[in-house]
């Protein structure tokens, strides 16, 4: 009976690239002991691994590390490029960091891990020395959270080495004017998170930003701490080959920084923003503070710079905006804001997210604020689907703070968005108040629309979309009258609903009603 033959008889060849595969998966501290594993298998598996360079080239640098298994290390790698990890920790040895030095012309990726509270002084004349490491490609920096370098330094390489071939850059808890040093023409990627201590000056970063033109991926976490006022200054940066921005900071200094980026559109689109508290408005509910912005101003600021880059301002290539099909806008209990747009094909180009508490009324009122520019004017009135939704969780009449939007603001809406064919407010209880108020005293607002949704609205639910509910005749007391109010009136109107869905009632009679006035009834049941 023939026997398959077992592993050990493998080819070198093949038996190495599982090697390095197992090795790829590895955190780089725990490279030594699958070494360790792989070599006690049998003489054989020992030989190739001995003798597979790639495997020996990830060097560790930890209290926990030790020269003879450095030294292994740099020798089994011959002339392999290597990849080198060093925790400057209390207990960290210098003698083994020492060791890495002369073979620094071959180090292309560096990860320094600094505990800046217990940086051992073993380690500063290593740190200070004036090394170059010309092979470099990446570096990540990882600092201590919140707390000052002081005299700490990287070690190994000088900030004011030239680091021709640097293109990735990864700094977390590193202050700004630390972190910077080591900005390069070169970098292609540059991930900055949480600058600590005084915001960063936005003249620095747009300068900064403006010597990286190869710039690819740029992200950036929490720099603008204390953003007290709107910045004016002439500092730009364009960026002609960026594809990707993902931003996480005050929603006023995105906004600012966005309008003096000039990058290519598919940057745009494949942005993520998680907008922050803008301290040019501290107070909640959408109240005025003392630097004269409200919230829903600040996100009509940060709003209006994004719909201004669709809009082609400061767009460079010859790709061209896609056209904004859908706006949706979604919050939760705690009043975080979820922003998308989407194209005509239903894809999304656009998101961001707050966790700023933000009710219906700042809403409707921030989309309004926007009436004021051109550009965005005419890039709202291409839009065809609005949804405005809340969370199960956050359902309106539960929300002590949800202020009812003016019907001021919604005729803004109504001129904002002209060829508006679909309305969906999912749970959206005091707009839907305001929208069918609207139909009280106002003609039908967007006279275009076809397809209306209300899912998630008690239709049985008290109405308190006036001061004196029920005063006019036909109007009603509970939102299915008012509901039987407004599809007549766009009946009469000749904007005559063809789709209306609504939470599933049980009763026959209120949908044969609605059915004298709409085309289609679809009725659903939503679990709250």
């Amino acid at each position: 009976m023939n026997h398959a033959p077992g592993i050990h008889a493998l080819p070198s060849e093949i038996l190495a690239k599982i090697f390095n595969e197992t090795i790829r998966q590895r955190r780089i501290d725990e490279v030594a002991a699958c070494l360790t594993t792989i070599a006690s298998v049998c003489k054989y598996w020992r030989e190739v691994a001995e003798n597979t360079p790639s495997l020996w080239a990830a060097v560790n640098i930890s209290p926990r590390s030790s020269p003879d298994r450095v030294l292994a290390h740099l020798a089994r790698s011959k002339l392999a490029p290597l990849t080198v990890s060093v925790s400057c920790e209390k207990n960290t040895r210098a003698e083994d960091a020492k060791l890495i030095v002369p073979e620094l012309h071959r180090v292309e990726d560096m990860k320094c891990y600094l505990d800046v509270y217990g940086f051992p002084e073993s380690l500063q004349e290593v740190a200070a020395g004036v090394h170059d490491a010309p092979e470099l490609q990446s570096l990540m920096i990882v600092a201590t959270e919140y707390t000052d370098f002081g005299d700490v330094q990287v070690p190994f390489i000088s900030p004011t080495s030239p680091l021709p071939k640097l293109t990735f850059l990864h700094t977390l808890y590193v202050p700004y004017e630390d972190m910077s040093l080591w900005f390069r023409p070169s970098i292609t990627t540059l991930w900055l998170d949480e600058a600590p201590h005084e915001s960063v000056s936005m003249s620095d970063f747009l300068d900064a930003l403006s010597d990286m033109p190869l710039l690819e991926e740029l992200h950036w976490c929490d720099f603008f701490h204390e953003y007290e006022e709107r910045y004016t200054g002439d500092a730009s940066a364009t960026l002609p080959r960026l594809r990707d921005l993902q931003v996480a900071d005050d929603m006023v200094a995105i906004a600012d920084i966005l309008d003096r980026l000039v990058f290519p559109v598919r940057a745009l689109l494949a942005g993520e923003y998680v907008t922050e508290e803008s301290r040019l408005s501290r107070l909640a509910g959408g109240k005025t503070s003392v630097t004269g912005m409200s919230q829903a101003d600040a996100y009509g600021t940060f709003l209006s710079s994004v719909l201004s880059k669709f809009a082609g301002n400061g767009i460079v290539g010859n790709e061209a905006s896609p056209a904004i099909h859908k706006l949706a806008l979604s919050f939760d209990a705690e009043g975080g804001l979820v922003i998308e747009l989407f194209n005509d094909h239903q894809e999304r180009i656009f998101i961001s997210y707050s966790e700023v508490f933000a009710d219906t009324g700042s809403i409707i009122h921030h989309l309004a604020s926007l009436s004021s520019e051109d550009s965005t004017r005419a890039l709202l009135s291409g839009i065809r689907k609005l949804d405005i939704q809340r969370t199960s969780s956050a359902t309106d009449s539960k929300t002590a703070n949800d202020t009812l939007p003016s019907i001021d603001d919604l005729v803004t809406i109504a001129k904002l968005l002209p060829n508006l064919e679909s309305l969906s407010l999912a749970r959206a209880r005091r707009v839907s108040e305001a929208f069918l108020s609207l139909h009280r005293t106002h003609p039908p607002p967007f006279p275009r629309l076809r397809t209306l949704s209300l899912a998630g609205i008690d239709l049985k639910e008290s109405y308190f979309g006036t001061e004196n509910p029920g005063d006019e005749e036909g109007f009603g007391k509970d939102f299915g009258q008012a509901l039987l109010h407004a599809v007549d009136v766009r009946r009469r109107s000749d904007c005559r609903l063809h789709l209306l869905t609504i939470q599933d009632t049980g009763e026959d009679d209120f949908r044969k009603q609605l059915q004298e006035y709409v085309d289609e009834v679809q009725t659903i049941t939503i679990e709250n």
